[in-house]
């Protein structure tokens, strides 16, 4: 039996496990359920909408924030970018259905 599940939104098809996958590297700042930690001045994930993830992943693939300004708050997108550059589209799909999905 394949494990992967496939969920289908907005004619996305998504990989819960490849989502998990991903986020294994997060865990270190994000802790296991997404609560954050502010010794690493990483925020609280958990309970986001996954539209959010999804845009905030890709504004730290391009260095900027929402409102469009380049850089963030203490240099929070240097510390990210290393993990996102990688990232292809369908991982950060995956990977915000995961965290918008799991962590409620």
């Amino acid at each position: 039996m394949n494990l992967f599940l496939y969920l289908f939104s907005q004619n996305q098809v998504y990989d819960m496990k490849n989502g998990e996958k991903k986020y294994s590297s997060c865990i270190s700042c994000h802790g296991k359920q997404g609560l954050g930690k502010e010794s690493q001045k990483a925020p609280r994930i958990n309970n986001q909408y996954r539209f959010y993830i999804e845009k905030q992943l890709k504004d730290i693939q391009r260095g900027v924030l929402s409102d469009g300004k380049e850089g963030r708050r203490g240099g929070e997108v240097s510390k990210m970018a290393p993990f996102v550059k990688n990232l292809t589209e369908k991982d950060i799909i995956d990977l915000s259905y995961y965290i918008s999905s799991t962590f409620k």
